[in-house]
């Protein structure tokens, strides 16, 4: 019934605001590599807290290298759409690929040689993406051609894209944080409040209310700025 399709469009819309009320909440009291906040404590158990949210593992080099893997496959798509919708790469990528698989496969080959070249071009180009936001710059989401990194002679450099159409680390940590369950976020943020007390303290008696607020603030494609404000109370 219309009524029960309400209540649901309902229940997934507050489920949706409870995932970006909390996630901003960890990034604003969790710490994570190159987060610039001095108000995070100095002796933490992880100083990767976020990347340990994300994962859980026990283990933080595992969790940064499971945050890597992610950002690394992002990247991926996100590049080979660039590379795949270039002409000047498109057309620099069959041209070698006729050179080099054209005349021992009778041209059949041509097609294979010239998407593993654009797929391999497009990993190149990730890896050199996942370390920079790894550093903490930021980055076009669709590189445009004054983006690109990684070049085999195509053209002369072109405009990079304006700061709005930009990501940075943080941002695609909320990216990934909106597919962990709730559950398991509260419980890994419980884990790290534990370790980082002191040895007497117990979080199975401890109770605590937060209200946040939350400031949404972004750019249309057409240049102009919106702002959502957003306030909760929870209790745990």
């Amino acid at each position: 019934e219309m009524s029960e399709l309400v209540s649901g469009l309902n229940n997934y819309n507050s489920v949706i605001l409870d995932n970006l009320i909390v996630n901003e909440y960890i990034l604003q009291h969790f710490g994570y590599e190159n987060i610039k906040n001095e108000q995070l404590p100095k002796n933490r158990f992880f100083t990767n807290e976020v990347e340990y949210i994300l994962w859980g593992n026990h283990s933080q080099n595992y969790n940064n290298f499971y945050t890597k893997a992610a950002l690394m496959s992002t990247r991926f798509v996100f590049d080979a759409v660039h590379v795949y919708t270039d002409s000047e790469k498109s057309a620099k990528s069959d041209a070698i690929a006729a050179a080099t698989a054209g005349w021992w496969t009778m041209g059949a080959g041509i097609p294979v040689m010239s998407n593993l070249i654009k797929i391999s071009w497009s990993i190149a180009e990730a890896g050199i993406d996942t370390r920079k936001l790894w550093q903490g710059e930021n980055l076009a989401i669709i590189k445009t051609a004054g983006d690109w990194v990684t070049d085999i002679g195509v053209g002369e450099k072109a405009l990079s894209s304006p700061d709005f159409l930009k990501m940075d680390y943080g941002d695609y940590l909320r990216f990934y944080l909106m597919s962990v369950p709730m559950e398991e976020k509260l419980m890994r943020m419980m884990d790290i409040i534990s370790l980082n007390s002191p040895d007497n303290f117990n979080i199975n008696n401890a109770y605590t209310e937060i209200t946040v607020t939350a400031v949404l603030s972004f750019r249309s494609f057409t240049g102009g700025r919106h702002e959502i404000e957003i306030s909760t109370t929870r209790s745990y």
